[in-house]
């Protein structure tokens, strides 16, 4: 299902949503998205809750579990364990930079190999590649280097810009970081496991 319910003709709206005017990659949120919802809040697989460093959900991220989706082990260091410790007071602080992680997650995606090279979607890849040059063309460029004059400036607009973004971030964490990372096993019914590991927060 989309808006079209033609594939590339779909996948291209998400494109110049979010490449072109957004600067994330739509393909990055789709992979991570998918996943997400297919493993929710499972500490191995679900990347939306796989925060080594910053943050822990589950005391299994301790253990330094390996994650399937980035395939990599998430060590629990020295700086996990310090910050890990200090979570409660650095939640909001982190969510506040929560749009620099999408950007690093979207050129993780787009330029190390995760996106699609070959079948139909091996050409997206390389439009949202365009959309990214464009984007930081119109906003980094056009918008911030030559509309605001001063560097301090152009950081202050930057962090007020990217900061208003926080309480999107703390809803969607919130409707997974407060329900259960237990894995119940095979017999678990889908609909349940996801009643079971995701919250509805209203928004207003």
């Amino acid at each position: 299902m989309g808006i079209t319910h033609n594939f590339h003709v779909d996948t291209c709206i998400g494109i110049l949503i979010a490449d072109f005017i957004g600067g994330l990659s739509i393909g990055w949120w789709k992979r991570n998205h998918n996943v997400q919802h297919i493993v929710t809040n499972s500490p191995e697989h679900d990347p939306d809750i796989e925060h080594i460093p910053v943050f822990a959900i589950s005391t299994r991220f301790f253990s330094s579990l390996r994650s399937t989706y980035y395939d990599k082990i998430m060590h629990f260091d020295r700086v996990a364990q310090f910050a890990v410790r200090y979570q409660h007071y650095l939640y909001y602080p982190i969510l506040l930079l929560g749009r620099f992680n999408l950007y690093i997650r979207s050129w993780e995606y787009l330029f190390l190999g995760q996106a699609p090279r070959k079948g139909p979607a091996w050409w997206h890849r390389h439009l949202e590649m365009l959309g990214q040059v464009v984007f930081w063309y119109w906003f980094g460029y056009r918008l911030l280097y030559l509309s605001i004059p001063t560097a301090w400036d152009r950081f202050v607009f930057v962090m007020v810009s990217h900061c208003v973004t926080a309480p999107l971030h703390v809803q969607i964490t919130l409707s997974h970081f407060a329900m259960s990372t237990a894995d119940l096993g095979v017999h678990e019914s889908f609909p349940q496991k996801m009643l079971r590991t995701t919250m509805d927060v209203d928004c207003p």
